[in-house]
């Protein structure tokens, strides 16, 4: 008989690494930074033209022949410390590129002393929603509540474009009033986006 696991293992579990980026954070930050390659996605979620799925093996490839500004939301498993290091290593070595990574605030990791903090830190206020299908609630129509990531977030930038800081900081779905609403209402509304309204980010 196989004993049930309960919440909080599933979150903390290597099955429930691919936490999706919330579209209205992302798009605030597109704004921000600019977009053309997206290092961590799949052929459904990806969020810029330019992306590496999990079978191109973006930890392989040269990012600076992608792209100049690099999106990166990492699986949160075992390979988290090897994309934060892959992304120093590739700043390192193309000091035009940047990029901007949301991960957790794991700040007792090594990789987070070892590359994080030679970037610019931005500790986001709060717990920010995702999406994540290995979830028992997760249904594909959208039919179903989300709620806050048992962990806090933090924006790393590291590259060209850091400024070598630590901030606190506050990131707002402009489109919500009620924070637990469903997923189908939860903030972001792809309509009234003028990003997400072209094919993708540089398409």
């Amino acid at each position: 008989m196989t004993t049930p696991r309960n919440n909080i293992s599933v979150h903390f579990s290597s099955l429930s690494n691919e936490w999706q980026t919330p579209l209205w954070l992302f798009s605030q930050l597109n704004q921000e930074f600019g977009f053309n390659l997206d290092a961590a996605a799949t052929a459904e979620n990806n969020l810029c033209q330019k992306f590496y799925t999990a079978e191109m093996d973006a930890l392989k490839q040269d990012w600076a022949k992608d792209g100049t500004t690099v999106w990166l939301n990492p699986p949160y498993g075992r390979l988290i410390g090897k994309f934060v290091k892959k992304a120093f290593e590739e700043t390192t070595k193309s000091p035009r590129l940047t990029v901007v990574m949301l991960i957790p605030a794991r700040t007792d990791t090594r990789w987070w002393h070892d590359y994080c903090s030679k970037g610019e830190i931005r500790l986001i206020r709060g717990r920010l929603k995702f999406i994540n299908a290995s979830f028992p609630s997760y249904r594909k129509d959208g039919d179903f509540k989300t709620s806050p990531a048992p962990f806090p977030s933090a924006i790393v930038v590291l590259g060209a474009k850091s400024k070598s800081t630590i901030s606190h900081v506050t990131y707002k779905d402009p489109t919500t009033k009620k924070m637990n609403t469903n997923a189908k209402n939860e903030g972001y509304d792809a309509k009234r986006d003028s990003y997400y309204n072209k094919k993708l980010v540089n398409g």
